[in-house]
């Protein structure tokens, strides 16, 4: 029998900004609480403790020890909820038992839906590893995500890419403008990337110091893990992970995916 984890656990940092006059005034320092403050003795759990949770040979018994230390109503890493003060919080992924594949496949195909890359799939028996996970642990992501977008901008890289352009800016349509959407760097093969860099000699349209903008003629098909709102960006997403995946010879600008 195998063990799922699905990988939603995330960590929100501290918001350490400066507090306004008002807020001071009306939370003199000693009362307001504070990110730095220690958690209650009765909550606190060692260092050591945690290495001995980590060093625990099975995966269901160092399991139970999460979930019993999570399950407090006051635990050191999420502490202050109770005052409504969420500095730090830590959430514990669900975990789930198998016995036919055909049930994890379905699972599986309902973690874009969680907010979730895939499965963590580790054998009941494995140890806590650190790095990259083989053997008794395996990651196993859903497909990702494409579009078809148009190059307009190249960067020259560093070190020994210094001399070429190897850093891609990719824009899709957004009404009748093209707006970025994604800056990728991997996926070409040496032969494209000198194709490419030869066409830029030939298509730059204006230079800013190592960047340059190019015609808008170019496109590919560029994979990316998920989409998330942005109001940094032009185009009102941000993108996890982008690379590029062919380059699409067969298309026009006007073939290419909207916003």
């Amino acid at each position: 029998m195998g063990k799922l984890s699905r990988g939603t656990s995330k960590i929100t940092s501290p918001d350490l900004s400066p507090t306004s006059k008002k807020d001071s005034e009306e939370n003199p320092p000693e009362k307001r609480p504070s990110p730095l403050t220690p958690a209650p003795s009765s909550a606190t759990i060692s260092s050591s403790s945690i290495k001995k949770i980590y060093e625990i040979p099975h995966y269901t018994v160092r399991r139970k020890k999460l979930e019993e230390f999570f399950s407090q109503s006051i635990n050191p890493l999420n502490y202050n909820k109770e005052i409504n003060s969420p500095y730090c919080k830590l959430l514990i992924s669900p975990s789930f038992s198998f016995n036919r594949w055909e049930d994890v496949q379905k699972l599986k195909n309902t973690s874009k839906s969680m907010g979730a890359e895939g499965l963590m799939i580790k054998h009941v028996d494995s140890a806590y590893a650190v790095g990259r996970k083989r053997g008794d642990w395996w990651k196993w992501k859903i497909e990702p995500e494409t579009a078809d977008a148009v190059l307009i901008y190249a960067q020259k890289g560093h070190g020994k890419r210094a001399s070429r352009y190897t850093d891609f800016t990719f824009a899709l349509k957004k009404g009748d403008e093209l707006v970025p959407f994604a800056k990728a760097y991997s996926g070409l093969s040496n032969k494209e990337l000198e194709e490419i860099n030869t066409w830029i000699k030939d298509n730059t349209r204006e230079r800013f110091g190592p960047v340059c903008s190019v015609n808008a003629e170019l496109v590919f098909e560029i994979a990316f893990e998920g989409v998330n709102k942005s109001s940094r960006h032009k185009s009102g997403i941000a993108v996890r992970f982008p690379r590029i995946v062919r380059w699409r010879r067969d298309k026009k600008v006007a073939d290419i995916n909207y916003r």
